[in-house]
Order: C-alpha cells, then structure tokens, then sequence
C-alpha cells in the first residue's frame, strides 16, 4: 500500500498515541534522537516505512498482552486484557 507523506505522518503519531508512548519514548523504541521523531511528527522530516514496522510490531505486542512489555505499553496491554473481559476482574454485569 503506498502513502502519502501526510498519511505517513498521521500514521506515525497514532500509532505513538496508541503505543502509550511520548515523543521521548518513541524515540528510544526508535533508536532516533528526540529532534528527530518530533520533526517526524509534524512532517519536517520523512517518516520511514522502517519507523512505522517498528510501532507496528509495538502495537501488535501491546494487542496481545504480550507480558514482557513494561511502561505504559504495559499499561495499554492491561487495560485492553480487561476492555475484553480476559482479566480476573469479573465485567459480566457492567453496562455499556
């Protein structure tokens, strides 16, 4: 599938935002400088199809609950455990 540099864009900052990570964080996962995924952010600078595999795989881990992730990650993995009734809390009885 072929994007444009703005779909690039807004597929990088969700897939941050879905990560649970800051530009800080993202950058770290990255092995990018803080500068870099924030000029990314804003479409200063290219974001590369390798940025967007490397969240993806992120995202992936977080959608499977994937224990050995720590952080806020972490914490997104919990609560999507929980929005789908795997967790040890008991949901059945809660309306939407």
């Amino acid at each position: 599938m072929t994007m444009t540099k703005g779909e690039k864009v807004l597929l990088f900052r969700s897939l941050i935002s879905l990560c649970g990570l800051s530009q800080v964080d993202a950058a770290e996962v990255l092995g990018r400088s803080h500068d870099s995924v924030r000029q990314k952010s804003v479409g200063g600078r290219a974001v590369l199809d390798r940025d967007l595999e490397i969240l993806r795989g992120l995202w992936l881990r977080i959608d499977r609950g994937d224990d050995s992730l720590y952080g806020r990650p972490a914490e997104h993995a919990e609560a999507i455990k929980w929005a789908r009734g795997v967790s040890k809390i008991d949901t059945s009885g809660d309306s939407v």
